[in-house]
């Protein structure tokens, strides 16, 4: 069994090559996870700053979603960024009035949340997007049927363009947690 303890191991009296091998399995595990948000935070930050200057559909949607922390639905028809309304203490091209939330209906007015970017650069990201990737949905589409075409098109564009192979489960919630991180 690799990845045991090592004083575990000495009850189990392996031999030299077997140790070997369970040490060489522990220093790789630690090795992965090394690779956490608060080691390599900045640099994914950066990388997915990057993203959004992108055109393939995979790092412009890693971009879009680890910047803003929307949900697939949103970044494909109907999130949008606007200037805030309310002063901030921090920069407010790092805000934006963030309307187009599907999980609270029609009756949501929208909400303050910070951004990784600018928001102009996100916005022009959304735009682009919409035009080049999805251009066939409709400001008031339905949820499920923008689930059901895009979400499978932009996880599969996502897991081509995914750069981090230590990181191996890359979902829409994994960005809304990065982005909340």
């Amino acid at each position: 069994k690799h990845g045991a303890p090592e004083d575990f191991l000495v009850e189990l009296k392996p031999t030299a090559e077997e140790t070997a091998l369970v040490k060489a399995k522990n220093k790789e595990q630690l090795e992965l996870k090394s690779v956490t948000l608060k080691n390599c935070g900045d640099n994914m930050i950066m990388y997915f700053r990057s993203c959004l200057d992108s055109n393939q559909l995979g790092e412009l949607c890693m971009g879009i979603q680890a910047t803003t922390g929307f949900r697939m639905i949103e970044m494909a028809s109907r999130g949008s960024l606007e200037p805030p309304k309310l002063n901030h203490t921090t920069d407010d091209v790092y805000w934006a009035q963030v309307k187009g939330i599907c999980k609270k209906k029609n009756s949501f007015t929208g909400h303050h949340r910070p951004l990784l970017h600018c928001r102009e650069i996100i916005q022009a990201a959304l735009d682009k997007l919409r035009k080049h990737h999805f251009p066939h949905l409709q400001e008031n589409a339905d949820n499920v049927y923008v689930s059901r075409k895009c979400c499978k098109k932009i996880n599969r564009a996502i897991a081509r363009s995914w750069p981090f192979p230590e990181i191996k489960r890359v979902t829409s919630h994994f960005f809304r947690s990065f982005y909340v991180t």
